[in-house]
């Protein structure tokens, strides 16, 4: 409080002593040398307690188009902000600021000799004298119209630029509306993820794999390939992403389905960004195109095998009426041999035997020219049991070379079915032979499960009344990848020149043509059960 009393103005008699002061300062050789040497580009003035002006320098006069004759005495500095002294203005506020606390700055305008205002930055700083009493104030002021320019300019760019924005904004809101719309209706599945980290799926996704957003979201992306390949793909490709490379896509994976089933998928990527790396990966579910594909290529190899099956049974149909010829000679040798000998002797018996394997054999060949001509074999009553037995008849020696054991079950009793009985007797030897091969593969010498179970009887069903033999063996199995393709032609697991891929062909071609049904069960490494099922015709 006592200082703000030193500071405040003096009055009546005093008032002499301090314009005395002033112009004392005014006066001193000092100041007009800082004055002269700052005063190019500032006007710089100086005025009583009552604003009246004391000092107007060159900088002054260049400002305002006053000489310091029209000024120094004349004219007081409110004259030069005639509105701004109303109570309430910036002048009038830094006025009472700088008689308060000193120094103070604000940006005006100043009048001059021609009327016209010019803006300026003004600084005004309180005089004291030698007693610490006020005097007067120096004005220091600078011409900002070049900078009012500019900052109109700016203002200008900046509502353009913010127009712009406004309106950039506003396209990339509707770019990106557009956007979403589109990836939200997309068919193939749409995934961001931060270096395999899922940030975010689009709803096909969530379809075709069959998990939800939350499901999946923050998850990897390698937990879904159940394969170490498809893992390892997907791993370079984002590597090569990350340095640059050309990546070669699409490339194809196989992804596990909520299900546990697998979907066949075609892959398209791209980066998003660096750092960190994020990338958008588009799913493609080819599931159903790649089984399409399959079937037509499987149905393209299946016409290509019916053309060298053709081809194989115009061979089959000449080779077979070849060796008939000679057969029908052995037939005549032994038939004359037979009559010179007595019925009861061991030779007699013998050559019975002969004739009876040379007409199997030539009824066999009869068989394979129908199978290659397609002529007609007449059916007839035939007793499954007496098929059977005369089957293992045939294969007995060679089973038992093999150190190979047969359960035979055959119900009592069985009624005759409406068949082609070599036909059938083919079927039955081709099962025994592939029971034999598998056997002969996983056992080396003899043992205890080494051996083929045949059952045969009478059941029924919704469909009907059947005769159901089945053929069961606990040699290697058949793989799940085998089982369906095991009745395609020249189809075969054995090696090469150990068969050519028809015995189950033509077995099963034998048993539709029967009207009946031929069915598998098998677990690999453990067993295989082949059931045949033969309508019985009452």
């Amino acid at each position: 409080m006592d200082e703000n009393k030193d500071k405040e103005p003096l009055r009546g008699a005093e008032d002499e002593g301090r314009i005395r002061d002033l112009s004392s300062l005014l006066q001193t050789k000092n100041f007009f040398n800082s004055v002269l040497k700052s005063a190019t580009e500032y006007a710089i003035t100086v005025c009583d307690f009552d604003g009246v002006v004391q000092f107007w320098n060159s900088g002054a006069e260049k400002l305002t188009g006053y000489s310091s004759w029209d000024v120094i005495g004349v004219k007081n500095i409110k004259e030069f902000y005639p509105d701004e002294f109303t109570k309430g203005s910036k002048i009038e506020a830094a006025w009472q600021k700088t008689l308060q606390k000193g120094k103070f700055t604000l940006e005006t305008n100043i009048i001059k000799k021609t009327g016209k205002t010019v803006p300026i930055s003004l600084t005004i700083t309180p005089l004291y004298d030698r007693y610490n009493n006020l005097i007067g104030t120096v004005g220091i002021s600078r011409d900002i119209t070049e900078q009012y320019k500019l900052k109109r300019k700016l203002e200008g760019y900046t509502k353009r630029l913010e127009t712009m924005v406004e309106n950039r904004t506003k396209e990339l809101k509707e770019t990106t509306k557009s956007l979403v719309s589109i990836i939200e209706k997309a068919t193939d599945g749409i995934i961001v993820h931060t270096n395999g980290i899922i940030d975010s799926i689009n709803p096909a996704t969530a379809k075709i794999s069959g998990y939800s957003s939350k499901e999946l979201v923050q998850k990897n992306v390698l937990d879904y390939l159940p394969y170490e390949e498809d893992r390892k793909l997907v791993l370079s490709k984002m590597q090569e992403r990350i340095e640059g490379k050309d990546v070669k896509e699409p490339y194809y994976v196989r992804i596990k389905r909520k299900d546990g089933s697998l979907m066949e998928a075609q892959i398209t990527a791209g980066m998003i960004s660096q750092k960190p790396p994020k990338f958008v990966t588009i799913i493609r579910d080819i599931t159903e195109e790649s089984r399409l594909k399959r079937e037509k290529e499987e149905i393209k190899q299946q016409l290509w095998q019916t053309g060298k099956l053709a081809a194989l049974g115009e061979l089959a149909a000449g080779v077979a009426h070849e060796i008939n010829n000679p057969l029908m000679g052995i037939l005549g040798y032994a038939q004359v041999t037979m009559d010179k000998l007595g019925k009861k002797s061991t030779e007699y018996k013998n050559m019975q035997a002969i004739m009876e394997e040379t007409d199997r054999i030539s009824q066999i060949l009869k068989n394979l020219f129908v199978f290659a001509s397609q002529q007609k074999q007449e059916y007839s009553k035939t007793d499954i049991a007496d098929v059977l037995n005369t089957s293992l008849s045939l294969m007995k020696f060679q089973l038992e070379k093999d150190k190979i054991d047969v359960s035979i079950d055959i119900k009592p009793g069985l009624p005759p079915i409406i068949a082609r009985k070599s036909q059938l007797q083919e079927v039955f030897i081709n099962m025994l032979t592939n029971a034999q091969y598998s056997l002969n593969k996983k056992f080396k010498g003899r043992s205890k499960n080494k051996m083929v179970k045949i059952s045969a009887d009478k059941i029924e069903d919704k469909s009907g009344k059947w005769i159901k033999i089945e053929f069961y063996d606990y040699g290697t199995g058949i793989s799940e990848s085998c089982i369906e393709k095991i009745y395609a032609p020249f189809f075969s697991t054995k090696k090469e020149g150990e068969g050519i891929g028809l015995g189950l062909s033509i077995s099963k071609g034998i048993v539709d043509n029967h009207k009946g049904l031929i069915e598998v069960e098998s677990k690999e490494g453990k067993y295989t059960k082949f059931i045949i099922k033969l309508p019985i015709t009452e």
